[in-house]
């Protein structure tokens, strides 16, 4: 799905036009986030590496929902982490409904 939906050339342009994108998106040194460091100049792997950032947050989130006398995993992201993804997760919202969101004709 993200494969048809993100251009990498565009979702590039749009993570290097701010600092702050490209620091959380592809730089970070945060021990929990750097293993999902998106690398810009391995095209053939960005949808690949932006599919496993978006997994990891997603475990994250629903883990922290849980019932904590239930919980076995504690999520290793705190909230504000999770706020920081927010930009990037609109951005591939939008590029998703732009794609699938068109009614047939």
């Amino acid at each position: 799905m993200l494969g048809r939906a993100i251009n990498v050339a565009d979702l590039k342009s749009w993570v290097q036009a701010e600092a702050g994108r490209m620091k959380t998106y592809t730089n970070s040194d945060d021990a929990e986030l750097k293993e999902l460091n998106i690398n810009l100049s391995n095209e053939d792997k960005v949808i690949s590496a932006l599919c496993r950032r978006i997994y990891s947050l997603r475990c994250s989130i629903v883990q922290s929902k849980a019932d904590i006398n239930e919980m076995f995993f504690i999520p290793n992201l705190n909230d504000s982490k999770l706020v920081d993804e927010i930009p990037l997760m609109a951005y591939v919202a939008s590029k998703v409904l732009e794609v699938w969101g068109k009614q047939k004709e």
